[in-house]
């Protein structure tokens, strides 16, 4: 054998060329372990024979979306139960949400690639669709497997060779096709796709190789992490999260969809709760009202009044502007009142109300609360908890 010595001059050449074709690690599964909710067949589950084969979260009824490729839709709370199920013939391999104050749903279709318009709340299409095959197309199973309202656009996948397919969609079923890109590293089986507003990332989901991609809004690849489970076919992500963490699913073909806690994502601002005084002072002391939540849409908020009397009756107003009024030896701040509610203080003289706040609330709009307490053991019998302004992000 003859032996060649490789020219040193060479070496920085040789060693770039072989970089050049190691693929950037794949980082390990970020969050924690899986939680199946919604099995296939079990009591309380999705319907026997489910393949769930697309998931999307609805912040504006914080549930998830599940579409099987047997022609089912299934809304399951977020957190597990029961599902509601309605029919919609076809191949069904993805959905989406366009706005999270609606009941319209968007539903992926394999074969022939489509779209299709679905309400929730009458549980039938709205006889809109939109017919994809000028521009994508596969073998039978190997057609549309994703899609995902991004930023006024859906980018649907191609499970063939995990192209991603943008298009706005028109009135009358008319299509504008706005390009495509391949997936990074040009891996195929695109299973999923997913789009969280607030940050702007896009996730994809690879079945095969179990690999989720993140992306920006403008397709640029940001980071991978390794999948964890098999089979899966669809990623929904809780969109708007003020911490650092976010709650992710995955929904499996083999009839389950898995939740995971702590997924890593950029924190997303939170509204603002101001104190704006003006309260009075009772025999119990002075009402003092708090808020407290991020005021995105689809997660808890919640207010908390202290410092009334025990058992007092209250009226909690709600406003939607502030003319403020000198009223009762203090200042109200919620009018006009848009809605009122008759309520009570606890035997400690408090009260706590949680929600959800509402999907779709535009950035800067602004809520006034404020709560008259009735004090028989006080003159003038009525006091006012301080006044306090919720504005959304």
């Amino acid at each position: 054998m003859i032996k060649r010595v490789l020219p040193t001059s060479l070496l920085p050449l040789l060693l770039c060329g072989l970089a050049a074709q190691v693929p950037a690690q794949i980082a390990a599964w970020p969050a924690g372990p899986g939680v199946e909710i919604g099995h296939e067949g079990l009591p309380g589950g999705l319907p026997a024979a489910f393949e769930s084969s697309g998931i999307a979260w609805h912040p504006g009824r914080n549930s998830l979306l599940v579409a099987s490729d047997s022609g089912l839709i299934a809304e399951l709370p977020a957190g597990g139960g029961a599902p509601t199920v309605w029919s919609l013939p076809g191949d069904l391999e993805g959905l989406t949400i366009k706005d999270p104050a609606s009941n319209l749903v968007y539903v992926g279709v394999e074969s022939p690639d489509s779209i299709v318009e679905f309400n929730l709340a009458t549980g039938s299409t709205t006889g809109n669709s939109w017919n994809l095959t000028t521009w994508m197309t596969g073998p039978s199973n190997e057609g549309l497997e994703a899609l995902a309202y991004v930023n006024g656009e859906f980018w649907a996948g191609l499970q063939l060779n995990g192209n991603i397919f943008r298009f706005k969609l028109m009135p009358g079923g008319v299509v504008q096709f706005l390009g495509s890109m391949p997936s990074h590293l040009g891996r195929a089986d695109l299973a999923g796709l997913e789009w969280d507003p607030c940050t702007g990332v896009v996730y994809a989901l690879h079945d095969t190789a179990n690999v989720l991609v993140e992306y920006d809004s403008n397709g640029t690849f940001l980071r991978e992490y390794a999948a964890t489970g098999t089979d899966q076919e669809g990623v929904a992500l809780q969109h708007g999260s003020p911490t650092a963490a976010a709650t992710i699913w995955f929904a499996q073909d083999t009839g389950e969809v898995t939740r995971y806690e702590g997924y890593p994502v950029t924190p997303c601002p939170p509204g603002t709760w101001t104190d704006l005084g003006g309260g009075t002072t009772g025999s119990a002391g002075a009402p003092h009202l708090a808020g407290s939540g991020p005021l995105q849409g689809g997660w808890s908020f919640a207010l908390d009044l202290a410092s009334a009397p025990p058992g007092a009756p209250m009226l909690a107003a709600l406003s939607f502007a502030s003319n403020p009024i000198a009223a009762f030896g203090g200042t109200f701040h919620a009018l006009p009142i848009a809605s009122q509610f008759i309520l009570a203080a606890d035997g400690g003289g408090g009260f706590h109300i949680a929600s959800t706040w509402p999907a779709g609330v535009p950035s800067g709009t602004t809520f006034w609360f404020q709560f008259i307490v009735k004090d028989t053991a006080h003159t003038p019998q009525l006091t006012l908890s301080n006044g306090l302004r919720a504005t959304a992000p």
